[in-house]
């Protein structure tokens, strides 16, 4: 549809369509929306990532798992994307595939609570100790 010039992108629409879904509370019309979403634009981690998440809070995790999987392949620098993956993957109890995730998104965001807290749980549960700190060197003379 061209409105004076402006072509309408399809799967921005869908995208906005399934975001106002999930926040009305209508997660089968959300679902609906990201799918078409992706059909128009498969390579857009954003949707994957979406998508997933709306999958993972209706406790479908396995099926959100392909989905986060999918947004780390189209965006590996998006840390919303590796945080949602290693969360998915130690809900699935796959605990050393999560540790990688979590790492990742200290290296970008040092602050990120959450991933501490998980990469730590998943270090513990697999008896392996805690990473020591970078080694500080004192500045020169």
């Amino acid at each position: 549809v061209n409105y004076t010039g402006y072509r309408l992108n399809p799967a921005r629409l869908h995208l906005t369509r399934a975001v106002a879904a999930d926040h009305a509370g209508l997660p089968a019309e959300a679902e609906r929306e990201y799918r078409a979403a992706l059909r128009e634009n498969p390579d857009l981690g954003v949707i994957h990532n979406q998508l997933g998440v709306l999958l993972a809070k209706q406790e479908r995790v396995a099926e959100a798992l392909p989905c986060f999987e999918a947004a780390v392949a189209a965006d590996p620098t998006s840390v919303d994307a590796r945080y949602n993956l290693g969360l998915a993957l130690v809900l699935g109890y796959r605990w050393s595939e999560a540790i990688p995730h979590f790492e990742a998104v200290l290296r970008d965001r040092p602050g990120h609570a959450d991933a501490r807290r998980n990469l730590e749980s998943a270090r513990a549960l697999l008896g392996r100790p805690a990473a020591a700190p970078p080694d500080k060197k004192d500045p020169a003379p």
